[in-house]
This record gives structure tokens, C-alpha cells and sequence, in this order.
């Protein structure tokens, strides 16, 4: 959603959990009551029965809304609830090909139904995987090229894709500095949990590497 300078906006959980993403711009976000100044890269989990209120500051704001049924599998809480996250990049994790992410929210925040984190892509690719959750991704800043059973797509920032559970594919960094994404888990999980597929498993296509992984 866009909300245009000081403007105010709510959203409701119900018969869902909500996990809010400030893409761009400043807002203040109220829920349950508490407030809190929150700026790109902020994030906000809100249960079922919580309203959420977006008021956005001297300049419009753009805040990404992911909606979880609570019929979704459900992981192990791992963690107290933790309802305001932001990055920081001391928090990241290593994943595939010197990939590195942060979660914001997932079950070590007492998010359960999803994971939602920051991943950074540096220049190169990955080989073929595959993930046991779904993932849709969204490009935050600068250019991929993604990969998959039905070919290749060129990314540019606000771009999204859906990543089916155990499909093969390649998010690849065609360019010479680190790019960001965002990416939901469904169910929640770490990004890092990656499978290689077998050697004798035929993957969609060969990939061009344009730069070491």
C-alpha cells in the first residue's frame, strides 16, 4: 500500500496473522495502542484481532502487507512474541554461496505462521535448489536474473516472484555489487535451509556465470 504525506490508514487481523514491511518513507505505526516511529526496513507482526494504524509522516510511505490464515502449519514457537522489528546488520545469518540474510520475523520472534527476512545476493550465482517451504520473494535494490523451470526472468526492484515448495531455480546476480531481497516463508523456516538436488537430477537449463559466486 501507498499512502500519500500525512495520511492515516488501518488494517485489521482477522482470521489471519499480518506481517507489515515499511518499504520506503517514514510512518508511525500504532497497534493495540503502542506506537512506534518506523522506518524502511521496520516490520510489524499483528495477530488475529489486532488493528493496525498507519500514520504516515511529512512524505508518502510504502508499506508491504503479507496476510498468513491461521489454518497455515504452524512451527514450534522458538521465542517470546516480539510484535516491532527492524534490521540490523550485525544480525545476519549465512546461507547458500556466501548469501548472507537477517529475519525479522519468524519463530525465534514468536511468529509462527511465516518467516520474514532480508536476504543479501552477491554477485555470481548459487547452484540449483530447492527450498521444503514456499518463498515469495521481492527484489529490493538493484537487478537479478532469475531462474527456473520456465526459463529466466530479469528482476528490477519492486519485482516479485512465487517460488513453489521443491522447485528448482537460481536467483542470480548478474552484476558487480551486492543486491537485497525480501522474502516470506511459508511455513516459517530459516532461509538457509537449502537442498541440493541429486547429481543425476536434470536441472531446467545451464546458467551463465557472470561473476564468481
Amino acid at each position: 500500500m501507498t499512502l500519500p504525506a500525512h495520511c492515516a490508514h488501518t488494517v485489521a487481523a482477522a482470521g489471519a496473522e499480518l506481517l507489515l514491511y515499511v518499504l520506503s518513507g517514514e510512518a508511525i505505526l500504532s497497534v493495540q495502542g503502542e506506537s512506534r516511529r518506523a522506518g524502511n526496513g521496520s516490520a510489524v507482526h499483528a495477530v488475529d484481532g489486532d488493528v493496525v494504524e498507519i500514520t504516515s509522516s511529512g512524505a508518502p510511505v510504502v508499506v508491504l502487507q503479507f496476510s498468513v490464515p491461521l489454518s497455515s502449519d504452524r512451527h514450534a514457537p522458538l521465542g517470546r512474541r516480539q510484535r516491532w522489528s527492524s534490521l540490523s546488520e550485525p544480525g545476519r545469518e549465512a546461507a547458500t554461496s556466501d548469501r548472507t540474510f537477517e529475519v525479522l520475523l519468524g519463530p525465534a520472534q514468536g511468529c509462527c505462521l511465516a518467516t520474514l527476512f532480508v536476504g543479501v545476493v552477491p554477485p555470481g550465482a548459487a547452484p540449483w535448489h530447492f527450498h521444503q517451504y514456499a518463498e515469495l520473494m521481492v527484489l529490493l535494490s538493484g537487478s537479478t536474473t532469475f531462474h527456473d523451470a520456465c526459463g529466466m526472468r530479469d528482476m528490477k526492484p519492486g519485482d516479485a516472484v512465487f517460488i513453489p515448495s521443491r522447485a528448482l531455480h537460481v536467483n542470480e546476480n548478474p552484476g558487480c555489487e551486492p543486491v537485497l531481497v525480501l522474502g516470506l516463508l511459508l511455513p516459517a523456516s530459516s532461509p538457509s535451509a537449502t537442498y541440493l538436488p541429486h547429481e543425476d537430477t536434470a536441472v531446467p537449463h545451464a546458467i551463465a556465470r557472470h561473476a564468481s559466486a
